[in-house]
């Protein structure tokens, strides 16, 4: 009991002799606890400080026959992380010589699905940095189910009967809304330096005028006919891409890293920043580099005001960026590296690379 704790160490501190341990103790209670002890005292029941603890643990602790210790093996969590940790402190304050590290594993195992993934993938190395991830997860949660409620009344019943639609004529084709492209004239775009989706020059930030679908022909049996991927000396660094020559109004990010969903080009890899693991996505779809507000500020890390950048997103929307991380150091296998860093509310991975 958290009562006899204290009382405990405010007489061992003042060095209290025991036969006055109970009259200074009276002094301490209040309500059920004081009409208890008045009628111990008043009928000679206490004979002894110690006795009087014993009686007092009996009397107002849980029950002799729980098992603190299969309850906190057996814990899991039902609410929030703030609610789950203090249940888990309460019974692992009652359990004593437990390892740390079995304590760090229970805790972890009793977490969410949803949550635990993460902070397993992260390998918190104490409680505390369990705690911390778990937390954050929780929010990046919560910010995605806000970023994708759906509207209200968009999912309700139609006010009028949705009329039968006319059925195509087999005799008339329809109109084809994607642009083939063969082997022969991908390799005679690439020798003129022209882009693949539109007749204008191709160059670093390149962005189509207009928007269509692509669809590449490409015979997997034929080795002949196979397209060579472009040389990586031709391919900007994604980790030197902030000196590259484009304008702020041209940085892009796509929608699934903005929203944190699987996307063929991207690539999810973890690193370390400040000796901390980090999400990284490696993301084709995006020019610059990012990192989350509650990231930044969970790692320290010095967040400088910048000149408004504006983000397009890949369905067509904007988002402006007023803070940059500069000169992060970011480790990926062993390898170091110094990056920029624009702070955006992203969600998913905890940093994006652009390519």
């Amino acid at each position: 009991m958290g009562w006899i704790f204290k009382i405990s160490q405010f007489f061992e501190y003042h060095r209290t002799p025991e036969v006055d341990r109970l009259r200074i103790a009276s002094f301490c209670m209040e309500g059920p606890a004081l009409s208890w002890f008045q009628w111990l005292h008043q009928n000679n029941m206490i004979p002894s400080w110690q006795e009087f603890l014993q009686a007092l643990e009996v009397r107002f602790a849980p029950s002799y026959y729980e098992d603190p210790r299969g309850s906190l093996f057996k814990l899991t969590q039902k609410g929030s992380v703030q609610d789950y940790l203090h249940e888990f402190e309460r019974l692992a304050n009652r359990i004593v010589g437990l390892p740390v590290t079995f304590l760090l594993s229970n805790f972890i195992s009793g977490l969410n699905p949803d949550i635990l993934r993460e902070v397993q993938a992260l390998q918190p190395r104490t409680l505390t940095q369990a705690t911390a991830l778990a937390k954050l997860q929780e929010d990046k949660l919560a910010d995605q189910r806000r970023s994708f409620r759906p509207r209200p009344g968009l999912s309700g019943p139609p006010l009028l009967p949705t009329p039968p639609r006319p059925s195509a004529s087999p005799s008339t084709p329809s109109k084809s809304h994607y642009k083939k492209l063969t082997h022969e004239e991908m390799l005679a775009r690439r020798e003129k330096g022209l882009c693949y989706n539109c007749d204008d020059k191709f160059s670093p930030g390149h962005k189509c005028k207009a928007r269509f679908f692509l669809l590449v022909s490409v015979d997997d049996e034929d080795e002949d006919s196979r397209v060579e991927s472009p040389r990586l000396e031709t391919v900007p660094s994604l980790l030197h891409l902030e000196g590259a020559n484009l304008g702020q109004s041209e940085a892009q990010i796509s929608f699934n890293a903005l929203a944190g969903l699987p996307a063929p080009e991207a690539l999810r890899i973890v690193g370390h920043i400040s000796n901390q693991p980090t999400t990284i996505l490696v993301d084709g779809g995006s020019t610059h580099n990012f990192i989350q507000a509650r990231v930044a500020r969970f790692l320290n890390l010095d967040a400088k005001p910048t000149n408004t950048l504006r983000v397009m997103v890949g369905n067509g929307s904007e988002i402006e960026c007023h803070s940059i991380c500069p000169g992060v150091e970011l480790k990926i296998q062993g390898h170091k590296f110094v990056v920029d860093l624009h702070v955006l509310p992203i969600s998913g991975a905890d940093v994006v690379l652009g390519i």
